[in-house]
Protein backbone atom coordinates (compact mmCIF):
# COMPACT_ATOMS: atom_id res chain seq x y z
CA UNK A 1 0.00 0.00 0.00
CA UNK A 2 1.12 3.52 -0.70
CA UNK A 3 -0.30 6.92 0.19
CA UNK A 4 0.58 10.37 -1.12
CA UNK A 5 -0.78 12.01 2.03
CA UNK A 6 1.60 13.87 4.29
CA UNK A 7 1.64 12.21 7.75
CA UNK A 8 0.42 14.29 10.67
CA UNK A 9 2.04 14.30 14.08
CA UNK A 10 -0.04 12.90 16.97
CA UNK A 11 -1.69 15.26 19.44
CA UNK A 12 0.03 15.67 22.79
CA UNK A 13 -1.76 16.13 26.11
CA UNK A 14 -1.92 19.91 25.76
CA UNK A 15 -3.39 19.74 22.24
CA UNK A 16 -0.41 20.73 20.11
CA UNK A 17 1.04 18.52 17.39
CA UNK A 18 4.66 18.44 18.58
CA UNK A 19 5.94 15.11 19.85
CA UNK A 20 8.32 15.90 22.67
CA UNK A 21 8.52 12.48 24.34
CA UNK A 22 9.66 9.12 23.04
CA UNK A 23 7.57 5.99 23.30
CA UNK A 24 8.36 4.28 26.59
CA UNK A 25 7.53 0.73 25.53
CA UNK A 26 10.58 0.39 23.29
CA UNK A 27 12.87 -0.23 26.26
CA UNK A 28 11.18 -3.44 27.45
CA UNK A 29 9.61 -4.95 24.32
CA UNK A 30 12.79 -6.59 22.89
CA UNK A 31 13.76 -8.28 26.20
CA UNK A 32 10.22 -9.56 26.70
CA UNK A 33 10.13 -10.94 23.16
CA UNK A 34 13.43 -12.72 23.84
CA UNK A 35 12.05 -14.20 27.05
CA UNK A 36 8.98 -15.49 25.22
CA UNK A 37 11.16 -17.12 22.57
CA UNK A 38 13.42 -18.63 25.23
CA UNK A 39 10.41 -20.06 27.07
CA UNK A 40 9.18 -21.67 23.84
CA UNK A 41 12.61 -23.28 23.28
CA UNK A 42 12.77 -24.57 26.86
CA UNK A 43 9.26 -26.00 26.57
CA UNK A 44 10.27 -27.78 23.36
CA UNK A 45 13.41 -29.18 25.00
CA UNK A 46 11.45 -30.38 28.03
CA UNK A 47 8.60 -31.63 25.78
CA UNK A 48 5.92 -29.79 27.75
Amino acid sequence: MYSDEVPIKPLSLNGDREKSKNVGSISFVPPVAGMLLASAVIKDICEL
